[in-house]
C-alpha cells in the first residue's frame, strides 16, 4: 500500500499505487459515474428496487455460507471489490457479521457517502482501499492519452498503440490487498474493467481528438489490428479477474459474483464491449471454483429506457487451484 488519505469518517482509507498510476481523467470519470448513479437512484429508486433487493439477498446468502464454512476461531474477513455507492450491497449486515469489511474502489468517497449511515461499532470494522483492481488501467490509459497527443492521424495512433495493447501484462499484476479472505464480492465490476480501454479510445480519442464517431471495427480498417488486440485484451481482463478472485479467497471461503450480460436501450439490444462474455467467463470459474447454487438472472431497470440483464452466481474455491 502506498499511503493513507484523510477520511471524514472514522475509517481507514489507503491509496494503493495502482490508483496513483491511473490518470486523473479516469479517476474523475469514476466520480462522474457514481454521481450519475446517485442521480438515477434518487429519481428511479422504484424501478431499481427489485435489482437492489435481489443483489443484497444474493450477497447475503453467499456471505452467510462463508461464515458457516469458516474455521472456528479464524478471523472473519469480507472484501467488497468495486464497492462504489454500496446501494446493492447489505453493508450494515456485513459489518455486523464479519470481524472486518474492506471496500475497494477507484472512487472511495462514493462508498463513504453510504457508510455515513452506519453505527460507530459498524464503522470500526470498515476500511477503504482506493485501487485499480485490474492493475493495468493506469499504464494502459496513460499510454493511450500520450500517444493520442503525439500522433496527428488516427492511423498512426492506432499503429503505435497496437503493440502496447498486445504486450500489456494481465496476470499477476493486480494490487496486493491481502489473501485468504472469508468472503469476496465482485458486484457489477468485471465488465467495467474490460470495457474501459475501448470506451476511452472511442470517446476521448476518436471523437475528441480525431473527430470520428463511435465506430464498429472493420477487417480492412486502419485500426483492425488494434481492435483485434483490444478484443483479446477484454478476454484476458475477464479471465484475469476470475484468477484474481481465486487468489484473494481462502480455501474455505465463498465468492459472490454478479455482472451484466445484456443491455436494452429504448427496447432495443444495445450489445456493447463492456458486457460479460458469458461463454468465456463461466468455464474460467468452473476451472477454479465449485458453484454454490444455480445461476440466477434478473433485469436491472436502471432508468425507464435502460435495462441491464444481470447474472448472479455464488462459488467456493477448489483448494487445488490455489496459486
Amino acid at each position: 500500500m502506498s499511503g493513507f488519505e484523510f477520511s471524514p469518517l472514522p475509517v481507514q482509507r489507503v491509496i494503493d499505487p495502482s490508483l496513483e498510476a491511473m490518470p486523473s481523467e479516469i479517476r474523475e470519470k469514476y466520480v462522474t459515474w457514481n454521481s450519475s448513479l446517485d442521480a438515477d437512484f434518487a429519481e428511479y429508486w422504484y424501478l431499481q428496487a427489485e435489482h437492489i433487493a435481489l443483489s443484497q439477498q444474493h450477497i447475503a446468502m453467499t456471505a452467510d455460507e462463508a461464515l458457516r464454512r469458516a474455521p472456528s476461531g479464524s478471523p472473519r474477513r469480507a472484501l467488497l471489490l468495486g464497492a462504489g455507492n454500496c446501494y446493492d450491497t447489505p453493508i450494515a449486515a456485513l459489518a455486523d457479521a464479519f470481524d472486518s469489511v474492506t471496500l475497494v474502489d477507484v472512487d472511495t468517497q462514493a462508498s463513504e457517502r453510504t457508510l455515513a449511515s452506519l453505527t460507530g461499532r459498524q464503522l470500526g470494522k470498515i476500511s477503504l482501499i482506493g485501487a485499480d483492481v485490474s492493475g493495468t488501467m493506469g499504464p494502459l490509459l496513460s499510454d493511450i492519452y500520450r500517444l493520442s497527443k503525439e500522433h496527428a492521424s488516427y492511423a498512426d495512433f492506432a499503429a503505435a498503440l497496437t503493440p502496447v495493447v498486445d504486450e500489456l501484462p494481465i496476470f499477476g499484476v493486480q494490487p496486493d490487498i491481502g489473501r485468504d479472505y472469508t468472503f469476496v464480492s465482485s458486484q457489477l465490476l468485471m465488465t467495467q474493467l474490460a470495457g474501459l480501454p475501448v470506451q476511452e479510445i472511442n470517446v476521448r480519442v476518436l471523437q475528441a481528438k480525431y473527430g470520428h464517431g463511435y465506430r464498429t471495427p472493420a477487417p480492412d480498417a486502419p485500426d483492425a489490428a488494434l481492435m483485434k488486440g483490444l478484443s483479446a485484451l477484454s478476454h484476458c481482463l475477464q479471465v484475469g479477474h476470475v484468477d484474481y478472485l481465486r487468489r484473494l479467497i481462502a480455501d474455505t471461503g465463498t465468492v459472490h459474483f454478479a455482472d451484466t450480460s445484456a443491455l436494452l436501450v429504448d427496447g432495443k439490444d444495445a450489445a456493447r464491449h463492456n458486457l460479460m462474455e458469458y461463454d468465456l467467463v463461466l468455464p474460467q470459474f468452473a476451472a477454479r471454483f465449485d458453484m454454490l447454487r444455480d445461476l440466477e438472472i434478473w433485469d436491472w431497470r436502471q432508468r425507464p429506457d435502460r435495462i441491464f440483464r444481470v447474472i448472479s452466481l455464488g462459488f467456493t474455491p477448489k483448494p487445488e487451484t490455489k496459486s
